[in-house]
């Protein structure tokens, strides 16, 4: 994955999902995903953020449609996100 999409590391770098984010079940993606895999998660999962994992399974930033689509198509982050919002 482009590490310049993706936000940069937490405040503790070995911090975990759980920690992170104290939900249910949390959606993620490894570091070595492509922006396609990225993008196929969010749809299938219907989320627009997916916490970025490590080997360790540490989290090591945030993904964000909006950071794909940018990087992707310039322009195209609006559009997606209406069309994600307005599927049932």
């Amino acid at each position: 994955m482009d590490r310049r999409i993706a936000s940069p590391g937490l405040k503790n770098p070995s911090a975990t999902v759980e920690e992170v984010l104290p939900t249910r079940q949390v959606v993620t993606c490894g570091e070595n995903d492509t922006a396609a895999d990225a993008l196929l998660m969010m749809e299938k999962e219907r989320v627009t953020t997916l916490p970025v994992l490590n080997e360790q399974g540490s989290v090591t930033g945030l993904l964000s449609l909006v950071d794909v689509a940018a990087s992707v198509m310039p322009g195209t982050a609006s559009a997606l996100l209406r069309e994600i919002r307005n599927s049932p």
